[in-house]
């Protein structure tokens, strides 16, 4: 028994549900793509041949492969409930050309990267840095059956992590979502999503969506003591999620996912640029990707590709599989260089 009250799931239920009931209208135009239209494909580990489950993150690995991050977060909380060990995750190359060929339903082998330690990795971004690639990872550690984060650069060998540095460490972390570099600054720009790791505090945040999130800036540096999240960017965040980092006319623009107030928020990194804007959106963000020139078919395309959630009250039913609920709705965005946004897919 955890001793924490029951009503408190029951009430952030409701506030999720509260929430949720905030209607922000839809883009005009239909989906560009029905659910019909989507191939699914189980993704498999090459090595074991076993389910990856829990994959969450994607990244640009090089011109042909891209990263994954996974780490199954329902076995994580059936350990840490009947004090077990807590499993790790891992981390997987995906060969984007191998995608082009495959039938619906073809399961997709994923290439484990061999790592110089265990992790369980959630947010993920990469970068070239002075000519090499590089990952960085956000670890999900718990120390205890506590939460406590910890963020690593890797050099990206091939199939294999090498040159690991801990960049940061321990509970001030432990709100850490996810990151992306910035290459002016030669920075992690990386979200907090909460104030509080756990308690009532957090359970309030989550309650009344309190706005509590923030940005902050991460150097590439190795610590003895790695760095504390002192130095914040950007406060007043409603659980700020996914990051992205635009060149636009007006200079380099960092988008970020604000999930609990369903819209992308703008930043500039140079304050000659501009001033934070917001966009709203008709469901909740959650990841986002940059969408190069000549995506999406069109050789200018260029914007951000939304992952969304259209329901957190129902996402929340499912992400515990409370009253057999076994399934969650999607929504796919794309907002425009021009800043129009239009649906993809729901």
């Amino acid at each position: 028994m955890s001793g924490r009250p029951v009503f408190l799931p029951i009430l952030l239920l409701l506030a999720l549900l509260v929430s949720c009931s905030r209607k922000t209208p839809a883009p005009p135009d239909e989906s560009r793509w029905t659910p019909v239209a989507c191939r699914s494909h189980p993704l498999i580990d090459a090595r074991s041949e076993r389910p990856v489950a829990g994959a969450e993150e994607i990244a640009v690995g090089d011109a042909h492969t891209l990263v994954i991050s996974a780490h199954d977060r329902r076995a994580v909380a059936r350990a840490r409930a009947n004090g077990r060990s807590i499993p790790e995750g891992g981390l997987y190359l995906l060969s984007a050309d191998r995608l082009a060929t495959l039938s619906p339903g073809d399961p997709v082998a994923l290439t484990p990267l061999d790592t110089p330690m265990p992790l369980r990795p959630h947010g993920i971004a990469t970068a070239t840095v002075d000519g090499r690639r590089w990952l960085f990872v956000i670890d999900r550690r718990y120390r205890e059956a506590r939460l406590d984060v910890r963020i690593w650069s890797f050099a990206l060998l091939g199939s294999a992590l090498g040159d690991a540095r801990l960049l940061a460490e321990g509970r001030r972390w432990c709100a850490a979502n996810d990151l992306v570099f910035d290459p002016a600054g030669r920075r992690l720009l990386v979200t907090l999503d909460h104030a509080a790791c756990a308690g009532w505090r957090r359970w309030w945040e989550d309650l009344w969506a309190a706005p509590s999130g923030r940005l902050v800036a991460l150097p590439l540096t190795a610590r003895r003591r790695p760095a504390p999240p002192d130095r914040s960017l950007l406060t007043g965040l409603r659980w700020p999620n996914g990051l992205a980092l635009m060149e636009t006319a007006d200079g380099p623009r960092l988008w970020i996912a604000e999930t609990r107030g369903r819209a992308l928020v703008s930043v500039p990194l140079r304050r000659e640029d501009g001033a934070v804007s917001r966009i709203p959106l008709p469901a909740a963000p959650d990841n986002l990707t940059l969408i190069p020139n000549g995506g999406l078919g069109h050789p200018a395309a260029g914007g951000l590709v939304i992952a969304a959630h259209p329901s957190l009250f129902g996402l929340a039913l499912y992400r515990d599989h409370l009253f057999g609920r076994r399934q969650a709705a999607t929504m796919i965005l794309r907002l425009a260089p021009d800043g129009h946004v239009t649906r993809l897919y729901a």
